[in-house]
């Protein structure tokens, strides 16, 4: 995910979002009913995991800022809204 600040279209900047997005998905879902249960048994758990489902929206806010940046957003759009 490194590339995508620097991704010079916005079909390279979405490639990079599937190719690498589902991967991670893929391999954390498993574990996010087991982190929720731990979550409401463990304060330190809790405030780890809201800690990690917050900083799940920095990846897609810079996506979309990137897009944004390249001219790639629909007419009216823009990466705050």
């Amino acid at each position: 995910m490194r590339e995508m600040p620097t991704a010079q279209s916005a079909q390279r900047v979405l490639a990079l979002a599937v190719e690498h997005g589902t991967d991670i998905f893929e391999r954390a879902a498993p574990l996010w009913q087991a982190v929720n249960a731990a979550a409401a048994a463990d304060p330190y758990v809790q405030r780890y995991w809201e800690g990690v489902t917050a900083n799940r929206q920095v990846g897609p806010a810079r996506m979309v800022s990137r897009l944004s940046e390249l001219g790639a957003l629909r007419n009216g759009l823009h990466h705050s809204a």
